[in-house]
């Protein structure tokens, strides 16, 4: 018997995936609880190599969505981790 895999959709506008924080940050005067990302175009994957790993998607994410990579930074690991598996299903 096959167990089919849920997924979870994201909310998308305009082929934009929006994923939502669990634990907004601040950053300067914002707060920052939502990253927008864009779906990835060849400039952005051409340098990846054969062994992509989470900062490899966190760096895409930046290009992205214009958020500069401070900011994912500071993300908590478990928010880190939802951005890069959005990034995943987007390539």
């Amino acid at each position: 018997m096959e167990m089919e895999q849920e997924t979870t959709k994201r909310p998308t506008v305009k082929d934009v995936t929006i994923v939502k924080l669990d634990d907004p940050i601040e950053w300067g005067d914002e707060t920052i609880s939502e990253i927008k990302l864009k779906k990835p175009r060849g400039k952005h994957i051409k340098n990846l190599g054969d062994d992509i790993k989470v900062g490899d998607m966190l760096k895409i994410a930046s290009k992205v969505s214009g958020v500069s990579m401070g900011v994912f930074d500071e993300l908590s690991s478990s928010d880190c981790m939802k951005v890069a598996e959005a990034v995943g299903e987007l390539l």
